[in-house]
């Protein structure tokens, strides 16, 4: 069999060589990315959370919100408490705050998903 070695302008193989369309669950990938935004992810190797930045936690949010969008399945999110996230870590919101320090000293990286 021949395979073209065609690529397009992102390197990307096109024509014969191109790989069977692959389809995946927009619910796993909601939940991948909560996780993700919840809990420090685990380091490679060990059982140990490590601590992500925030630009990550933006790309992870900006995906899910594209596909979330895309897929007609975007329900909103909510800011995670304080004992929803890792001990140490800022929270998305405080809500044992008054109305106008909720948001005080937080994360607006650390959300949930619907």
């Amino acid at each position: 069999m021949h395979y073209s070695s065609s690529l397009n302008l992102c390197g990307i193989p096109t024509g014969n060589n191109m790989a069977t369309r692959k389809t995946i669950n927009v619910e796993d990938v909601k939940e991948w990315a909560n996780t993700n935004l919840s809990l420090a992810p685990m380091g490679a190797g060990n059982d140990e959370y490590v601590e992500t930045d925030r630009a990550w936690r933006q790309g992870v949010m900006t995906m899910l919100e594209n596909v979330l969008m895309s897929t007609d399945n975007y329900r909103g999110f909510r800011y995670l408490a304080i004992d929803e996230v890792p001990t140490g870590c800022t929270p998305g919101i405080r809500r044992d705050r008054g109305e106008e320090k909720k948001f005080e000293n937080t994360d607006n990286t650390r959300v949930r998903y619907f």
